[in-house]
């Protein structure tokens, strides 16, 4: 088997989890999960840890060919880890600009993506329809303290507050970040878009 990476890319609360989780149990697959979290850098993957652990700090990251170097070391790391399957990872709409250089404009490609399509690999990129049941399911997941798997005799009967403007912004940077990640991957043809509403069905995948 030729190892391959692919890549998911979405906002929070957009199913992710549960698909990264179905191809997981394929077996074919190494589920890293999200790469650029900044909680557990114990995880096996996790480019915080990576860069922990081998003391890699902001001063080493500002040039294009450095970020680049890193790139290359981070993803042996990776496939190194998964061995005989394929690398999966998860990156959200608000943790690519980590692995960039300086002098960059906000709007410019993130390098870690330039550089995933450099090493050929593919993405599934995941959008929710139904924004304002996204934004709503993150609200009660931070007032439960548990992103996957909640139950009903988790929640609390207080009632959840939602702040309205809060959540205006932020359906507004999930609009543009859509927006701006469909143009980057615009014509790049190992792409598959998705959407949420129509990914899953009956708490399966379609």
């Amino acid at each position: 088997m030729s190892q391959k990476v692919l890549c998911v890319i979405a906002g929070q609360r957009a199913g992710t989890t549960a698909l990264r989780s179905a191809l997981g149990a394929t077996g074919r697959f190494e589920n890293f999960g999200e790469i650029f979290h900044t909680e557990d850098f114990d995880k096996p993957g996790s480019y915080f840890g990576y860069c922990r652990d081998r003391g890699v700090m902001v001063s080493d990251l500002c040039t294009g060919p450095q970020v680049k170097a890193h790139c290359d070391g981070y993803m042996a790391h990776l496939t190194r880890i998964a061995g005989d399957k394929h690398v999966l990872i998860d990156v959200k709409f608000n943790s690519w600009n980590v692995a960039n250089p300086a002098w960059r404009y906000f709007d410019q490609e993130p390098q870690f993506l330039t550089y995933l399509k450099n090493f050929k690999s593919a993405f599934v990129f995941i959008r929710r329809q139904d924004l304002a049941a996204q934004i709503i399911s993150e609200s009660i997941a931070r007032a439960a303290d548990k992103w996957h798997n909640l139950s009903d005799e988790e929640l609390s009967d207080a009632p959840i507050n939602l702040n309205i403007n809060r959540a205006r912004r932020q359906a507004r940077l999930i609009c543009d970040s859509e927006v701006r990640f469909r143009d980057f991957l615009k014509g790049y043809p190992k792409t598959a878009f998705l959407d949420y509403e129509t990914l899953f069905v009956e708490d399966g995948l379609s």
